[in-house]
């Protein structure tokens, strides 16, 4: 799933449970529980070690444009929030999965490779056949939904 959806629905358990440890349990398993749902994800052909410099840069302005999205419609959004560190939490731990799963690229632990396949594994309907509308659609109805819930 790209980064948004993952951010918006962090964000929005972090403005409705008041609790940091509560928030960040529930938005990192929110995060494993999303990625059951089919949906579109980063070209996975991009490897870190092995990408040129400029498939490289492109990848990650995609990811970062997707981050800067996510946060800016949380901005839009949340302007009643009388606490925005609980969305912070939610909103990191919400995207903690993707950032261990790309840090194993960057570092060697063996806890990196584990948690690797462990997200892998959670993408098992990318062996189906599904289209691409309704795999936009999921991550549009997520989105839609926890925008929802923030405001």
């Amino acid at each position: 799933m790209i980064i948004t959806p993952h951010i918006l629905a962090g964000a929005a358990i972090g403005s409705r449970v008041h609790n940091y440890w509560e928030v960040a349990i529930l938005a990192l398993l929110s995060h494993y529980v999303l990625d059951l749902i089919p949906h579109c994800e980063y070209d996975e052909a991009v490897k870190l070690r092995e990408a040129g410099k400029e498939k490289l840069i492109g990848h990650f302005l995609k990811i970062a444009i997707d981050f800067l999205s996510g946060i800016f419609i949380i901005i839009l959004f949340s302007g009643n929030l009388y606490d925005y560190g609980y969305v912070l939490t939610g909103m990191f731990f919400g995207i903690l999965p993707d950032i261990l799963s790309y840090s194993r690229y960057v570092v060697s632990f063996k806890f990196l490779d584990y948690h690797y396949k462990f997200h892998k594994l959670l993408h098992f309907w990318k062996k189906k056949n599904i289209p691409d509308w309704i795999k936009i659609s999921t991550q549009v109805a997520i989105s839609l939904i926890a925008i929802w819930i923030i405001k």
